[in-house]
């Protein structure tokens, strides 16, 4: 600061980043006489001033450099805190597959699919119940039976939970779970949200059908007045995929339709084959409700003629 003035006296600081060093500025007046007293310079000064050098530069170049790696250091750290706990409250493996919303009303029943991994066909298969996977309560282990049932079914890579005498209070989170039993993997697990209410968004008139083969079969799915607006779908479980509103031919050569009507649209699928049997799914929005469909032997019908000889 050069040409100072009284009005100049003040604070200042040296700034960097987020980091201040603070100092005052003082102006005295030094008076300079001649040695014949005839003329007098005057010259303000500040006394706090001292020449910076070269090192303390290079010093303040590191602090500032220290800060930010720290702050680097310290967003990283943030994020990775946040992906971890993530993982710990969603994480599902395809190894382990269930619906995502399901809806029932109260004091119905219900029964969930839970599809592994040809690997877990041994592995025990439980229930638990909480939003955290790494706090959920175990409601029931494979094989038991109760208000809560859960059948292991190993020829087809899955197992059912059977809920019974629902109310409000069953509401909330649930997991599908297999025990691996090793510290080095941990359980394999998928996680579903179950609502009950006295009025579900979506339902379904029969959530089991049974048809011969080469027959048909039909479903209505209901849905509330709030989802007319928002995607239909039959969707299966044999490998994921979903028919929308319309005519569709599936791999087996059956036929899937799909008629929408008043807050409902109706499912008929015809030429059944056996291999159409299994885990489906009305599906309106983000909520689903499942429906199993058993294919049973084609009914075949036997006429016997008998002959008695003529008389003559």
């Amino acid at each position: 600061m050069t040409g100072l003035k009284k009005s100049d006296v003040g604070w200042y600081w040296c700034s960097v980043v987020d980091v201040q060093v603070t100092d005052a500025l003082t102006v005295t007046t030094v008076v300079t006489m001649t040695a014949d007293n005839e003329k007098t310079s005057i010259k303000e000064t500040n006394p706090h001033t001292t020449p910076v050098s070269s090192s303390e530069n290079s010093m303040d170049k590191r602090i500032t450099v220290i800060w930010s790696l720290m702050g680097v250091g310290l967003l990283l750290l943030t994020v990775l805190v946040f992906c971890i706990c993530m993982s710990v409250r969603k994480f599902n493996s395809e190894n382990m597959r269930t619906l995502k919303h399901i809806a029932v009303k109260s004091g119905d029943s219900v029964t969930i699919p839970c599809f592994y991994d040809e690997s877990y066909k041994s592995n025990k298969k439980f229930w638990c119940h909480g939003y955290y996977w790494s706090s959920c309560t175990i409601v029931a282990y494979g094989n038991t039976h109760g208000s809560t049932s859960v059948i292991d079914h190993p020829t087809h890579n899955m197992f059912t939970v059977e809920l019974n005498r629902l109310n409000t209070d069953h509401s909330g989170w649930y997991w599908c779970a297999a025990e691996i039993g090793d510290k080095y993997n941990p359980d394999d697990k998928d996680y579903l949200y179950l609502t009950v209410s006295a009025a579900p968004a979506v339902s379904v008139l029969g959530s089991r059908v049974s048809g011969e083969e080469g027959s048909s079969v039909s479903v209505q799915c209901l849905y509330s007045a709030a989802y007319q607006n928002k995607q239909k779908q039959w969707c299966r479980s044999t490998d994921w995929s979903c028919y929308t509103v319309g005519r569709t031919h599936t791999s087996q050569n059956s036929t899937v339709w799909i008629r929408e009507g008043i807050r409902s649209f109706k499912v008929e699928m015809s030429g059944l084959k056996k291999s159409d049997a299994g885990w489906y799914w009305c599906s309106v929005g983000d909520v689903q409700v499942p429906v199993h469909l058993t294919v049973t032997d084609a009914l075949t019908v036997t006429t016997t003629v008998t002959m008695t000889p003529e008389s003559k």
